[in-house]
């Protein structure tokens, strides 16, 4: 494969951080045409393949995954697999904000939601103005390692990719649907069993009556 065409893709990954799959496959795609080669999804998949495979040994990968939004869109996200979570985030945010952030996602990952809101949130600052706490919460928005819903908070793509190995160790919680990691999601309030909202959707599609998947518990609600 074009070496310059793996070169131009890692550092568009490198730049970008965080991706969703559309704007992933458009970058790649132009990268391609860059480079005066054919696109396809099976290239880009190879693409992503083999720069996963050399860069590997300098402790990084390009991970997939689903994002907890109430549609579940997926996201590329350009991570380091060796660093703890506070290093990742070092070269981005002050001491002070980081502080902030952990705090916050401390927060999150012990609410029974996966969500807090602003005012909760903005309790988690310390030695930071309102205003200055505000925008760093934009700015995390902005940079997806946070998403916003209802005038609160929840783990963005970016974190729950990149964050990974620290979120596993310090939840037990498992999606009773797709069997992967939930932290936002709806809890069955017979089992507290949890689901994310993208596949309960999915689940709930085309049926009359939705019962718990993990226990039968009928459930009287409406899924949008």
């Amino acid at each position: 494969m074009n070496r310059k065409l793996i070169q131009l893709s890692l550092q568009c990954f490198m730049a970008h951080g965080c991706l969703a799959e559309k704007d992933a496959k458009d970058l790649i795609q132009k990268c391609c045409h860059s480079c005066q080669a054919n696109y396809s999804d099976e290239i880009f998949r190879a693409i992503i393949k083999k720069i996963n495979l050399q860069i590997k040994k300098h402790s990084f990968e390009i991970r997939y995954g689903a994002s907890e939004d109430d549609d579940g869109q997926k996201y590329y996200c350009y991570v380091n697999t060796k660093e703890d979570e506070h290093a990742k985030l070092a070269s981005f945010y002050s001491i002070k904000e980081l502080v902030f952030f952990k705090a916050l996602v401390e927060k999150l990952i012990v609410t029974s939601e996966g969500f807090v809101e602003e005012n909760i949130a903005l309790q988690a600052r310390d030695q930071i103005g309102v205003r200055p706490a505000q925008e760093f919460l934009d700015r995390l928005i902005n940079d997806k390692w946070l998403s916003r819903a209802n005038d609160g908070y929840y783990l963005g793509p970016r974190s729950l990719l990149d964050l990974l190995p620290f979120l596993r160790s310090n939840i037990d919680s498992s999606c009773s649907i797709c069997s992967s990691l939930v932290i936002r999601g709806r809890l069955c309030p017979k089992c507290d069993s949890k689901m994310h909202f993208h596949c309960l959707s999915r689940f709930a599609n085309g049926r009359n009556s939705i019962s718990c998947p993990h226990c039968g518990e009928d459930w009287n609600l409406t899924v949008t």
